[in-house]
């Protein structure tokens, strides 16, 4: 009985590990891939360290999306990070500075009304 336990357990282990290896997501190679160009300036210090800030804090993947909404007075960035249980944190905004929109202000309100009507285009995801 002790034998057919370890030989089962020993391919479970090698049927599994591939498996698992193959799962994970390399966040570093990630980040580097993080080539864009918001309000004039070429992947900016600021929008790499929100991105590293999410993705870098675990070693599991976790899907994040880099948005722009270009209107004619100025351009708002969003940054997704779906799996994050906090509205807070899961939707944020920013303007080109690098300023964050505050949560429930009127401002966000209306960035998530133009979020929702799909206003914003896809810039980098992960």
């Amino acid at each position: 009985m002790k034998t057919f336990a370890f030989k089962l357990f020993v391919t479970m282990w090698v049927c599994l590990l591939p498996f698992i290896s193959g799962c994970k997501k390399d966040n570093e190679s990630s980040l580097d891939k993080l080539n864009v160009s918001v309000c004039g300036a070429k992947k900016p210090q600021w929008l790499e360290k929100e991105i590293a800030s999410i993705i870098l804090r675990s070693s599991i993947y976790r899907p994040t999306r880099i948005l722009v909404y270009r209107g004619p007075e100025k351009e708002i960035i969003a940054i997704e990070d779906s799996t994050n249980s906090s509205m807070e944190q899961q939707l944020r905004f920013f303007d080109c500075a690098g300023n964050k929109v505050a949560f429930k202000s009127a401002e966000y309100n209306s960035c998530v009304k133009k979020w929702k009507r799909r206003e914003f285009s896809l810039l980098w995801t992960n």
